[in-house]
């Protein structure tokens, strides 16, 4: 019993450390180029009663493919609210992925307290719900506030992620964002995301 116990884990550490080989990888920079739909999930997604289409896709097959989402009239720029889904075509789990970020955010944190997350795991379905608030700038130089919640399920081939990005621009924006919108809203938003149904993303062949 206790090989297999081993053998486990050493399985399970494996398959952790190849999974941050392939995050730490990463995706292109975003171009100008028309998104094409690598999970066949063309869109529109929604949610809050919000139509979302798809905007921008990138890849680095055969393990990651990211897809965003827009209302109309939004751009990748400036946005308010953005959907996300990000496929990993790794053998790992929805906690291990949502790990990932995390300690990705906690290096942050390190040298900036406005970064702050919050990690739930569902020990029914061993989903994670990741939610967490980055700070940035825009090219122009103007202040970013940005809160994120990524849900993370198993799917066949992988680990897809569902995720809702919402903004504050500007000093003004920025500090209203976060005293009246996300302290009003947050639980709303993070319930919201987790009752949706998950878009039924299907990984490409290698």
């Amino acid at each position: 019993m206790s090989n297999g116990s081993s053998r486990a884990r050493r399985a399970r550490a494996w398959a952790s450390a190849i999974l941050g080989l392939v995050l730490a990888l990463g995706l292109p920079a975003r171009a100008a180029d028309p998104p094409v739909d690598h999970l066949s999930v063309p869109g529109p997604l929604r949610l809050d009663g919000i139509e979302f289409a798809l905007a921008w896709s990138a890849a680095r097959p055969p393990a990651i493919f990211r897809q965003e989402y827009l209302p109309a009239g939004q751009t990748l720029e400036r946005y308010r609210q953005m959907l996300l889904l990000d496929l990993l075509a790794v053998d790992a789990t929805p906690v291990e992925a949502a790990m990932h970020k995390l300690l990705e955010l906690r290096e942050l944190q390190r040298t900036d307290p406005t970064v702050n997350y919050d990690l739930v795991i569902n020990e029914d379905s061993g989903g994670a719900l990741l939610d967490f608030v980055l700070p940035g700038r825009t090219g122009d130089g103007d202040p970013i506030i940005e809160w994120n919640a990524y849900r993370y399920e198993r799917i066949e081939g992988g680990v897809l992620m569902l995720g809702i990005s919402r903004r504050g621009y500007g000093f003004d924006g920025t500090r209203r964002f976060i005293a009246e919108d996300l302290k009003a809203n947050r639980q709303a938003w993070i319930g919201e995301l987790a009752g949706v149904a998950m878009p039924g993303a299907v990984a490409p062949d290698p």
